[in-house]
């Protein structure tokens, strides 16, 4: 290893931070000054810019960089120089650490006032987390979307940031050596705070699943995020750790007496030791960064060390050994090399079982559209051009494209979401396998869970009992599906699907059935519709067109969509246990492809199994009538989320849009996506209840509406309450006759209530022949009664006796 010195600054404490995201090297210096060096070109004279002075740390996300300082600032700067840099929090006390969370989309910052504060990047809107005691660091895990913050009572507090409210994981408590900052001002590590410098900060693994504590024995403790109980291993470099770096297998140590060593991160054996020979005499280490071979070190004298030319041995990872460390089952076995490592041109194409092809194959990021394969899909004739069909993809409901924001090197995307959870997934650039979350909107029915992922899974469905996960198959021989009970691995089970040449799996769907004898069934490209028990046991298979997607309700009927060339879709609803009868058989769908879109924003069953969707094309939500009835479905609009959500298009809000999750109650639960996002990112917000809406006549603003419209009630309460009607007698819901003649109540009390509103208004109008007409609607003689009262009190008398002769013969009927 050789080492070298970069003279930055003449004195002051010199803090060190390496931005792999634009591959430069940032000083900061207590003294209020920061230099930005290019690694490329050494000669290159550094990027000066003035910063707040007795910095506490430095932070970066892209080309932005987090100054705090014991003055209770926190600064945000662009090391270029495109943005002002500009205080975006003020504390009465010292801030001892920052960090960018949500790729760059918010900041966490805490000190001395025993509190952690969320900061919105774009909104400016704070979020206060109270703390035990003073927040002494925060570390941050992006692949997980936890951080860990040490505080000055020795215990580590992890909250997930997933949410927009963050929530506690775990506490380790009696782990950290004790710290108690006394600067308040000039931080001295020569002088009176001498006791300040060592380390306290936590650090996670590239891969996001373990977490590194220094403890008060000089060693470093390494926790799991399966059990932060005890620890799996502990790493003793045998001296004081002022600061301490992560590099894939490696960590760096960085000691008070002027060594750095370089210790296997598996093993915990020691791979180099170095002592800082061009530390200047009487001053001491502050922190340490790593970039590929070179280790940067800051110092209380203005100066950098350098370190490089680290000759790292090659070390296989058992975080990437091949084996399938499966989540489901506890004897994990070999997996099949050749079904994993398959060249790039050996994979077979995405097809929609008739013959066509994908022609790109590419990853789509956040900037493309759902559709971008329809602009890059063409092939070139002699004389002519022929565009390519859009091509079916894997897809579960609530599933979103990868997506790397801002220059973060983490890719991320949803696998599924619903109203009981959502599965999100996270590849990086360091590490081959993704890391898959599962996560639930509800955590005191399920907690939270995570794995690596071996298998590359791409699809999912689940509910509140289990989980069914799906490798769709693209570019292996064989696909697979996998099954387990959110809380038990007992009856866990994993099985491969056969495929032809071309053909994947394009949807699953996991049945939430009530007697926990759930149904699993996968659909493919070529139209194969495979069932399965809760034991994995394949009950029935049947030919289709190519299958879009599957949902499944909660008393085994299921719902596919299928495609029938590029731009037709039917739907058929299979009653399973009716020995499969098709209750419904390729009805063709409104349902259309979108350039600004997902083909599919929501879909999924309301409590009374009425298969819902929300098309990408129009944002409506749409649910299905008289469905049980051969030859008679129907689709019945009931809200334009857009218009719910912006309020009518509202200029504050025309760039919000909506998430469907689910439908409960004449309620959609929902997400809000704001700034003109297509699909939810991170952090994800929590579900609100929209009120479904007939679009029945001009949406009014929540200024102009100051009471329900009648008109759009009575279409309401008419228009669900014949879909309530037609779950009674259903199979398995038996027992909610009582709930669902209370609903049907609470309709015919609003039908009446709204006809009487209609009639009142017409009458008033001077409308007799609309009020007439509206009458004969009415269906109870108290509502009719009511009715000729109106009429007699407005002196339309003649109104009252067609009324009354109306009461008259519905009596007689």
């Amino acid at each position: 290893m050789s080492e070298k010195k970069i003279s930055a600054f003449p004195d002051g404490n010199s803090y060190v931070t390496y931005n792999a995201d634009v591959e430069k090297l940032i000083i900061g210096n207590s003294g209020g000054v920061a230099k930005v060096f290019d690694v490329s070109d050494p000669e290159l004279e550094p990027e000066s810019m003035d910063i707040i002075e007795n910095l506490t740390c430095l932070a970066h996300y892209g080309e932005d960089i987090l100054i705090a300082s014991t003055s209770g600032t926190l600064e945000k700067a662009n090391i270029f120089g495109k943005s002002t840099q500009a205080v975006v929090y003020r504390s009465e006390l010292p801030i001892r650490d920052s960090v960018f969370i949500n790729e760059g989309k918010r900041i966490l910052c805490g000190g001395d006032d025993n509190k952690v504060i969320v900061i919105d990047t774009v909104t400016s809107a704070t979020t206060t987390i109270t703390t035990e005691d003073q927040v002494l660091n925060i570390a941050y895990n992006p692949t997980g979307e936890l951080v860990s913050i040490s505080l000055a009572d020795r215990s580590v507090a992890i909250y997930s940031v997933v949410n927009e409210s963050p929530s506690i994981v775990e506490v380790i408590k009696d782990v950290l050596p004790q710290k108690i900052h006394k600067s308040l001002d000039v931080v001295d590590f020569l002088g009176e705070n001498e006791d300040e410098l060592f380390a306290t900060t936590t650090a996670w693994s590239a891969d996001g699943q373990h977490l590194l504590v220094p403890t008060d024995t000089r060693s470093l403790k390494i926790f799991t995020r399966e059990d932060f109980s005890s620890p799996i291993t502990e790493i003793r470099p045998g001296a004081d750790i002022v600061d301490y770096a992560v590099h894939g297998n490696f960590v760096a140590t960085l000691h008070k007496n002027g060594t750095v060593k370089i210790i296997d991160f598996d093993s915990g054996d020691e791979i180099q030791s170095q002592n800082l020979k061009k530390l200047t005499s009487g001053h001491v280490p502050i922190n340490i960064a790593w970039n590929k071979d070179t280790l940067y070190i800051g110092t209380t004298n203005g100066e950098v060390l350098v370190i490089g030319g680290l000759e790292l041995p090659e070390v296989a990872s058992k975080k990437s050994s091949g084996k399938s460390n499966s989540l489901f089952l506890d004897e994990a076995e070999e997996s099949d090399g050749d079904d994993i490592d398959m060249s790039e041109h050996d994979r077979p194409p995405y097809s929609n079982g008739n013959g066509k092809h994908m022609l790109d194959d590419s990853i789509i990021d956040e900037d493309d559209d759902f559709d971008v394969l329809r602009d890059r899909g063409k092939r070139h004739k002699i004389g002519s051009v022929v565009v390519a069909e859009p091509q079916l993809e894997p897809y579960c409901p609530g599933s979103t494209p990868w997506t790397a924001q801002g220059s973060s090197k983490a890719k991320r995307r949803y696998i599924c979401m619903n109203a009981s959870g959502y599965v999100w997934a996270v590849k990086t650039d360091q590490t081959e396998q993704q890391s898959i979350t599962v996560s639930f909107f509800d955590r005191s029915v399920n907690k939270d869970y995570h794995f690596i992922d071996y298998q590359d899974f791409d699809l999912c469905s689940m509910n509140n009992s289990g989980i069914v996960f799906g490798c769709s198959g693209y570019g292996k021989k064989t696909g697979s599906i996998s099954f387990k009970q959110h809380e038990s691995n007992q009856d866990a089970w994993e099985r491969s699907i056969p495929l032809a040449k071309g053909e994947f799996i394009t949807s699953l769907s996991l049945a939430d059935s009530h007697d926990n004898n759930g149904i699993i069934v996968i659909g493919t490209n070529f139209g194969f519709v495979r069932f399965f028990n809760a034991h994995g046991l394949c009950i029935n298979a049947i030919k289709a067109p190519p299958v879009v997607a599957l949902i499944s309700s909660s008393n085994s009927f299921l719902f596919m969509i299928n495609q029938l060339g590029g731009k037709i879709f039917t739907y058929s609803i299979i009653d399973i246990h009716s020995d499969y009868k098709f209750v419904q058989q390729d009805v063709i769908l409104p349902l259309e492809r979108s350039l600004k879109a997902p083909l599919i924003k929501g879909l999924f069953f309301n409590e009374f199994n009425d298969p819902c969707m929300v098309a990408g094309n129009d944002d409506t939500l749409m649910i299905l009538s008289s469905w049980r009835e051969s030859r008679n479905a129907r689709w019945i609009p009931i809200l334009d989320c857009y218009s719910a959500v912006t309020d009518g298009g509202h200029e504050s809000k025309k760039k919000w849009s909506c998430w469907p999750l689910g439908l409960y109650k004449d309620s959609l639960s929902c997400l809000i996506l704001k700034g003109g996002s297509v699909y939810p990112g991170f952090p994800l917000a929590l579900p609100i209840e929209i009120q479904i809406k007939l679009p029945v006549s001009a949406h009014k603003s929540s200024e102009e509406a100051s009471e329900d419209d009648p008109e759009e009630c009575f279409v309401r309460a008419s228009t669900m309450g014949r879909i309530v009607s037609d779950t009674l007698g259903d199979e398995g819901f038996e027992e909610n006759n009582e709930e669902i003649m209370e609903r049907l109540q609470e309709y015919s009390m609003l039908f009446d209530k709204s006809l009487l509103k209609l009639f009142a208004n017409a009458c008033q109008e001077a409308r007799l022949n609309k009020a007439f007409s509206i009458a004969k609607l009415i269906r109870t003689d108290k509502a009719m009664t009511a009715a000729a009262r109106i009429a007699e009190r407005l002196e339309f008398l003649n109104l009252a006796t067609k009324i009354g002769k109306l009461r008259e013969e519905m009596v007689e009927d």
